[in-house]
């Protein structure tokens, strides 16, 4: 019987979002860094050349994450 509540079973496996992985060599970086505009907390240190830059002069591997609604950015993270 359908009570409406959600079970393991029941619950949508996608919403809609395509999530990628990328590095900062593979990173639309105008996506990313017009995301980033967008928002008032937003520093230079969130920007996409800060992340190729700590991966150049410091050798980490830097990766982003950026989960899209159609071909709107609605979050990222690195």
């Amino acid at each position: 019987m359908d009570n409406g509540q959600l079970t393991p079973e029941t619950v949508p496996t996608t919403v809609g979002i395509d999530i990628r992985v990328e590095s900062p060599q593979t990173l639309n970086r105008d996506a990313w860094d017009a995301f980033v505009s967008e928002h008032e907390a937003a520093t230079p240190y969130h920007l996409s050349a800060w992340m190729l830059g700590v991966e150049r002069a410091y050798g980490h591997q830097c990766y982003a994450v950026m989960a899209y609604r159609g071909s709107t950015c609605v979050v990222f993270c690195h």
